[in-house]
Parts: C-alpha cells; structure tokens; sequence
C-alpha cells in the first residue's frame, strides 16, 4: 500500500481524501493523511472550494471528523464560494455530536457567509417577513451558526453555540433575520430571549420580531413575545403596527391579549409544527 500511494502526486493525494470523506471512508482518510495528503486541501471537483472538515461536517461523518480534527486543520476555514465554515453546515444539517466536537476544537461561533446575490421575490418576501434578530457578526451581511440553526428547529445546537458565545445582538438595521425561527420553535425563542435577543429592533423595511409573527400569523410565537415586552405600537417604514399586519385571527388576539385561550394557542402551535415539518431544506450544498 505504501508504493502505491507515493505513486500520486500530492493533489491526487488531495483529490482522493476529499473523496474518500465525503463517502465516510475513515480507513482510506487515515491512509491518505499518513502518506502526505494536505488536511486543508480543498476540493477541486466543484467550484466551492470545500475543504475536508466542511466536507466531513456536511456529510455528518463524526467519526471523520474526529480524525481530521486530531490533525489540527483550519477549524474556522471557509468554503470559497459562500464563507460558509464546517460549523455552519452541522448547525444547519442539526449534527449536534459534530457541533460539540467542533466548538470543543475553538471552532468560532461568530462566523457568517456571504449574502446571496441570487434571491428570488419569495425569497425577499420570506427575508422581509422573518424575525429574531439575533445575526452573529463579524462585519458582513450573512447567516452564521447560530442563526441557521434556530431557523431549522434545532434546539440543543442552539444551546450549545449560545453556552459557546454566539451573538444575540443585530448587525444592522437592513440585516434580515432567521427564515423560519417561528414556525413552531417556541423553546428556541426561549431561549434567545434568555440569553437577550433584541426585541425592538427593526429589520429589514423596519419589520420587528412582532411584525414577523404576526405576518406568518403565529399566535404562540406573539405571546412570548409581548409577555417579554415587545412593544405592539412600533410601526414598520409602512406606517403598520404588528397588528396591521397580520390577518383577522392576529387581529382578535392583539385585541384580546392577554387573555388568550389555551386550546386556541396550543391548535394553531400543532399547526405551525406541521407546517415547519414540510417546509423544504432551504441550504444546498453540491458535493
């Protein structure tokens, strides 16, 4: 086996670990580090520039990623494309034991990608109508660990990256906030209002938290909202309240707040959770 491998050159060696991590193959991982392969190569199949850890996280190989990690990468390099770290892609896929093992190496909390340039009008109106503004910052207008996970409904990684430091606080007024932190992830918000979220910070088109629940029409979401003192009277660049925005039923509870009836509140959480459970993965990764 030694032979065969110092017959390749060192990009071959590079080119064949990327490959044998992205199918898992630790037994080929092992030997390929051992005979020179460069543990921040970047794979040269795609025009990403994924390096093996992100490849390992993506793919949810823990036991790779262990082994990569013991060779001490770049933890926090970025894919050349989107910015998008080895911890991003596990918060985003919800692979907590590879989030532990990756935050427990220094991997940083506080890193974020590149905004796209490629948003459609659903995806404007999705961004404009989106809340918690809690945008891990390090000067640049994107989406970080903390903020995919939340809007994926993985609770225990938020945890974690908020007990590892992750941001709460906004990076600017036109910064648009998670994409689907309120459908349903009530314990999320939770605990973003204990580690201090803003709540009156206005997003983009001044949209705050409460204007976002109240377009997407989630009641659960508005209750722990105005129970942790979000102002209802904030108006968006519209001149609209979060009242205004939402539809007859938001209507009847900012009307009705805070006597809201139990059974009404938990119906339409079960239908939001449903709701989220068929939303499709917004995160494409082509590996």
């Amino acid at each position: 086996m030694d032979c065969i491998w110092h017959l390749f050159g060192t990009s071959t060696r590079n080119d064949h670990l990327c490959e044998a991590v992205k199918k898992g193959d630790l037994e080929k991982v092992r030997i390929l580090l051992a005979h020179g392969a460069n543990i921040n190569c970047t794979d040269h199949k795609t025009n990403f520039g994924q390096s093996p850890l992100i490849l390992a996280s993506y793919g949810g190989h823990l036991k790779v990623v262990k082994e990569l990690l013991a060779h001490r990468p770049r933890i926090d390099q970025a894919d050349r494309r989107m910015n998008r770290t080895s911890l991003y892609w596990a918060s985003v896929h919800g692979t907590l034991e590879i989030v532990n093992e990756l935050l427990a190496h220094g991997a940083n909390a506080n890193t974020i990608d590149w905004v796209r340039q490629d948003c459609t009008i659903d995806d404007t109106i999705e961004e404009a109508s989106s809340a918690m503004h809690f945008d891990l910052h390090v000067g640049l207008n994107g989406r970080a660990p903390l903020r995919v996970a939340a809007s994926s409904g993985h609770t225990e990684i938020v945890k974690e990256l908020l007990d590892h430091g992750a941001s709460v606080e906004p990076v600017d007024k036109v910064q648009p906030a998670p994409e689907n932190s309120f459908y349903g992830y009530l314990e999320i918000i939770n605990e973003l209002l204990a580690h201090g979220v803003p709540l009156d910070v206005g997003g983009k088109n001044g949209y705050t938290p409460l204007h976002a629940a109240s377009l997407r029409g989630q009641l659960g979401a508005l209750r722990l909202l105005l129970n942790a003192g979000a102002d209802p009277s904030l108006k968006n660049e519209h001149g609209d309240t979060a009242r205004d925005c939402g539809d007859d039923e938001v209507k009847t509870f900012f009307d009705n707040y805070p006597n809201i009836d139990e059974n009404i509140l938990e119906t339409k959480a079960m239908t939001e959770r449903k709701q989220a459970s068929k939303l499709p993965p917004r995160f494409y990764f082509p590996i």
